[in-house]
């Protein structure tokens, strides 16, 4: 039991509730004071967009610039900023007298800044900047394939950096200026794709012969653009005319005697027309199309002779033409002088028929009305009206210059149903 009197326990509660209040007092003011300094710390106005620490001189204008000089306005890198921007910046529309108050709570302010950039001092900066900087390489490709990956430097476009700087120019990248590299490993990457492409391609024809690009024909460009050369082409359809070129073939053949004769040389027959062949394959190729059971582009006159076609013995000097099986006609002629200009033997066809054509040779011009040329070497029909005979032996010692000589009204009925493409037989 207390041995206190009740004015005494009375007294004693009081002094405790006094204690508590000023431990309340002074926990409240500490908070405070912290809550002030911390707020002070703390104070700024945003101006612009850039945080201004509170100061009590207001100096505004030098805040901003050294902030602008050490994070940049104009330029990402700030020692460029440093080395040619200067600032004009008017604060007046900012209160000082509630700078405090507005800085306690991240006031925002907009003023106006106008910049100058010293393009002098610009393009020097940019020229010692580029005299260090490491360059841009593009990515490459070596004979194998292998790709080396394009390495990003830091040179300066300068260029293009100067077009960037306009009056009003602020928060320029430099970093997007930098030279880049123009072929990237992607780009490598697409071109080999593309490559295999080409390597991947064929024209297969219906005999079975199979044209291919040789790796060797294709080449990647320092750009990654694939060029083929398709020059290889003229070997490869010149190897393909050999599996389809029957000129000059043996040709089985039955004389108006009724004598079964070969007929060797000459140039009936077909063969790969080979220029209109190449350009075929060099479209598909671009357009990297695979070409299967083709049948190419064939040039001459082939296959059987059929029934309407002009027959020449050399040993009897004789002409006949046949149409559709039927002997239409029929004449003595006059060929190549025997042992100087002997007139070709084989199987060929009438190339062209000309009226009015003047034969020219070392040692003659001799104007025709008829002419129907065999080949290309000057070897034809046509009317020799200065000759008052044909046949016999006259070929042997005053035959023509290889041509077939014909009475002129002979001629004359043989133009008539002679044509581009008529089989000739000489024997």
């Amino acid at each position: 039991m207390s041995s206190m009197t009740e004015p005494q326990q009375i007294e004693e509660k009081k002094a405790k509730k006094k204690k508590i209040i000023w431990i309340i007092v002074i926990v409240v003011i500490a908070a405070a004071i912290a809550a002030a300094v911390f707020a002070y710390n703390n104070a700024h106005i945003i101006v612009n967009g850039q945080q201004i620490r509170y100061s009590s001189d207001g100096d505004v204008e030098t805040a901003l610039t050294e902030q602008f000089y050490e994070n940049g306005y104009v330029f990402s890198d700030p020692e460029m900023e440093q080395a040619c921007v200067t600032y004009s910046i008017d604060t007046s529309g900012l209160d000082s007298g509630s700078r405090l108050f507005s800085s306690l709570f991240h006031k925002e302010y907009e003023v106006t800044i106008e910049t100058s950039v010293d393009t002098d001092k610009l393009e020097a900066y940019i020229d010692e900047w580029n005299e260090s900087a490491t360059e841009s390489e593009n990515a490459t490709v070596d004979s194998d394939d292998n790709i080396t990956a394009e390495v990003y430097g830091n040179k300066i476009d300068k260029e293009a950096l100067l077009e960037a700087v306009t009056e009003d120019a602020t928060g320029i990248d430099v970093s997007k200026y930098y030279v880049q590299p123009t072929v990237t490993q992607e780009d490598m990457e697409a071109a080999v794709a593309e490559k295999e492409e080409y390597l991947a391609w064929s024209a297969t024809y219906e005999n079975g012969f199979e044209i291919t690009i040789p790796e060797d024909s294709i080449k990647i460009t320092k750009k990654a653009k694939v060029k083929v050369d398709t020059s290889f082409l003229e070997e490869s359809v010149d190897d393909l005319d050999d599996t389809y070129n029957t000129i000059g073939d043996p040709v089985s053949f039955t004389t108006t005697g009724g004598e079964n004769i070969e007929l060797s040389g000459g140039y009936w027959g077909t063969k790969v027309d080979e220029t209109t062949e190449i350009a075929y394959l060099e479209e598909a190729i671009a357009n990297k199309e695979t070409v299967s059971n083709r049948e190419p582009q064939m040039a001459g006159q082939g296959g059987e002779i059929g029934n309407t076609y002009a027959e020449v013995s050399i040993s009897q000097q004789h002409v006949w033409v046949y149409v559709d099986g039927k002997l239409v006609m029929q004449s003595d002629c006059v060929t190549g002088e025997a042992g100087e200009n002997d007139t070709p033997t084989g199987a060929y066809y009438l190339l062209e028929r000309k009226t009015d054509k003047v034969l020219v040779g070392e040692d003659y011009e001799t104007e025709v009305n008829y002419w129907m040329r065999i080949t290309w070497t000057g070897v034809g029909f046509h009317d020799a009206s200065w000759r008052s005979s044909f046949g016999g032996n006259i070929y042997k010692t005053n035959g023509s210059h290889g041509c077939i000589n014909l009475p002129a009204s002979f001629a004359a009925s043989l133009f008539e149903v002679a044509y581009a493409g008529m089989p000739v037989l000489i024997y």
